[in-house]
């Protein structure tokens, strides 16, 4: 680790060094930032004339000790490794910003991106398990709102009836999320979220 100081604080400033990114292309890097520096947000809005609320996930990046310069070098550099999509954002701590997604869809993307390690590391399962977080909202929800209907904000391509429809079928016949995710060309964490929607609707 003494070897790799300079590297991390050139003048004692923290630094982002890119020149050893430049081979790295495994998620478990990826993961180690979210899992240490990163976090699960989930926006609420309530419409009470509806007796609704509305559940909006996010994912940011807590890195507001690297400059704003750093963090869009670094979020091209996301994008081109994983294809995830992260902007700056405005903090009053650190250096004025930090990454954040604000797409439904580019949150999905990095859950669906990290899902195979939530068996290893079912002590983070409320970082990488969407499934597991909006379980836990709802119920949270049906103590303090009883009379609510928990929506999920929808992405960007919405569903169709008929992939509702296989949706249904194909739960009915116990087809696995992951399988289902494969069929439409969606990601897991999309269907997830879609057929705890759906049951909702159906409650």
């Amino acid at each position: 680790m003494t070897k790799l100081f300079p590297h991390f604080y050139p003048d004692n400033k923290k630094h982002i060094p890119f020149e050893l990114l430049e081979d790295i292309h495994h998620p478990s890097c990826l993961l180690t930032l979210y899992l240490d520096d990163g976090s699960l947000l989930l926006s609420k809005r309530f419409n009470h004339n509806k007796k609704e609320i509305q559940f909006t996930p996010h994912i940011a990046f807590y890195l507001q000790a690297f400059s704003r310069q750093q963090l869009k070098q670094l979020a091209i550099w996301m994008k081109a490794r994983y294809d995830i999509n992260v902007r700056t954002t405005g903090t009053p701590s650190g250096t004025g910003c930090y990454l954040k997604m604000t797409k439904v869809t580019d949150t999905f993307d990095i859950l669906d991106l990290l899902e195979p390690y939530i068996a290893e590391l079912r002590e983070f399962t409320y970082k990488l398990s969407w499934e597991t977080r909006l379980k836990n909202e709802i119920e949270l929800y049906k103590q303090s709102h009883p009379d609510y209907t928990i929506r999920v904000s929808v992405p960007a391509r919405p569903y169709s009836d008929e992939d509702i429809a296989l949706l249904i079928k194909w739960k009915q016949q116990r087809v696995t999320d992951k399988e289902i995710a494969r069929r439409l060309n969606r990601t897991y964490w999309s269907v997830v979220y879609k057929w705890q929607d759906v049951k909702n609707r159906e409650a």
